[in-house]
């Protein structure tokens, strides 16, 4: 990274103006965002700031969950998220970004998207591949288990599923590394074709909204839908009557679908939705959205509790990483493939998230798994 200890280096930004044009200062977005409310009286004052970048601020445009909402209640649809990301790959071409806290982001990158972790799989009965399931970086992480047993309720509804074990990269792209982004997404996508399948089936939202912004020559749709659609597992246990609160990855704000298809599955096996107040596309990050743990944990853990806080009830989420953002705020929580797949949701929904070791680990034993489905 370069010394840029001064105000020398002036940075065009195109959002920035826009919004310095069009921003009437009602306030409504900084009303509704720590990050705003923290770092600006209005975003007028972050365009410019962030049009002029200071050695010892460079941080700031790393700091915002990048999840939509400023958008959503702004009268004039300005995106704040938009900004900052703009600010971010112009800092990156700059040679100023990623920062040096962004270093665990791109390590995990680099480890996740090799060799060791990646794998490539038809449906093991019938030798073919129509479609893959695509469970991303977060589920295999947090539970082999999930991610095995959806699969194989996936071959049981829809044969001929492969499998592709491998990452979209996108938190390279949130750290504001497009060329980066560029490599591991292509090289994702490639694997994908060269299995000669026509659809894609995602368990990660996050994977859901990235391919379907790159990605318009194939099917793309996700888990929660197929089983909405299909009917659920069978046999499911029901743990007793309780109710959750349902926690919208902010990424699914507009995917109105899905967000209909997770509360189907869980109403159909008798449990009860205590909806929260920010919810569907109103819904608030669960404080890991844009990358912002490592370039301030303080922060970060302020946003996750405040999410966390917002009900009394247990959170259901259908994003592996929100689950083990709140299990890590000590937020009892499940993920929604739980409640089809585990017995034991008592013990779970107060389960820690595994250290990053255990994380790994996961990974490397999901994929000796699929190894022994194919020999």
């Amino acid at each position: 990274m370069q010394d840029n200890s001064s105000t020398d280096h002036n940075i065009s930004l195109a959002y920035a103006s826009k919004i310095m044009d069009d921003c009437f200062e009602c306030h409504k977005c900084v009303r509704n965002c720590s990050y705003l409310e923290k770092y600006c009286d209005s975003p007028k004052d972050l365009a410019e700031q962030f049009q002029h970048p200071v050695q010892d601020q460079l941080d700031i445009p790393y700091l915002c969950n990048v999840c939509g909402l400023c958008k959503t209640i702004c009268p004039k649809d300005l995106d704040i998220g938009a900004l900052c990301m703009e600010a971010r790959q112009q800092l990156v071409r700059l040679g100023m970004g990623p920062l040096p806290q962004h270093g665990s982001v791109r390590t995990n990158q680099k480890w996740g998207t090799s060799k060791h972790f990646t794998l490539s799989l038809p449906d093991v009965a019938t030798g073919k591949c129509k479609r893959v399931f695509f469970p991303g970086c977060c589920l295999p992480g947090y539970s082999p288990f999930l991610t095995v047993s959806t699969y194989n309720y996936l071959r049981k509804c829809l044969p001929d599923t492969g499998i592709v074990l491998n990452c979209c990269g996108t938190p390279t792209y949130l750290i504001g590394d497009l060329k980066g982004f560029k490599t591991i997404f292509n090289a994702a996508v490639k694997q994908i074709r060269d299995m000669g399948a026509e659809e894609i089936i995602f368990a990660c939202p996050d994977c859901f909204h990235t391919f379907k912004n790159f990605v318009h020559d194939m099917k793309l749709t996700t888990v929660y839908q197929i089983m909405a659609e299909k009917g659920i597992p069978d046999p499911v246990v029901k743990a007793g009557n309780r109710a959750f609160s349902i926690h919208d990855s902010c990424i699914t704000r507009h995917e109105s679908d899905l967000q209909e298809s997770v509360r189907y599955l869980i109403k159909s096996i008798g449990y009860g939705i205590e909806e929260l107040d920010c919810s569907r596309e109103k819904t608030r990050c669960c404080g890991a959205g844009g990358m912002i743990a490592t370039v301030d944990p303080e922060f970060f853990m302020k946003v996750v509790k405040e999410r966390g806080n917002e009900s009394p009830y247990d959170y259901v989420t259908y994003c592996a990483g929100c689950r083990l953002t709140f299990a890590f705020a000590e937020k009892p929580v499940l993920h929604v493939l739980d409640l089809f797949f585990r017995t034991d949701l008592d013990k779970w929904r107060l389960k820690p998230p595994p250290n990053p070791f255990a994380k790994w680990w996961n990974r490397l034993r999901l994929k000796k798994t699929f190894q022994r489905m194919k020999a």
